[in-house]
């Protein structure tokens, strides 16, 4: 083999190292974006995508009685 077959096999293999680089990146984001949106209907509906309007109805509930229960040890 030349010089220049060996610098072509290595550029060649840079750029594939490259673009596969990129695609794991782009897969690494996948549960970010996932998250964003399940924020991003959190914030429209103001329930999470895996609940029901009801289980949140239930959420907040909860949530609002240990804050009360909280403020009630406080004072």
């Amino acid at each position: 083999m030349s010089v220049l077959d060996w610098i072509s096999a290595i550029a060649a293999f840079a750029v594939i190292a490259w673009f596969v680089r990129f695609a794991l990146a782009k897969d690494r984001d996948a549960p970010r974006y996932a998250e964003d949106d399940a924020r991003a209907f959190f914030d429209e509906h103001g329930h999470w995508p895996d609940e029901t309007p009801e289980e949140a109805r239930a959420r907040a509930e909860r949530a609002a009685q240990a804050e009360r229960a909280a403020r009630a040890l406080q004072d």
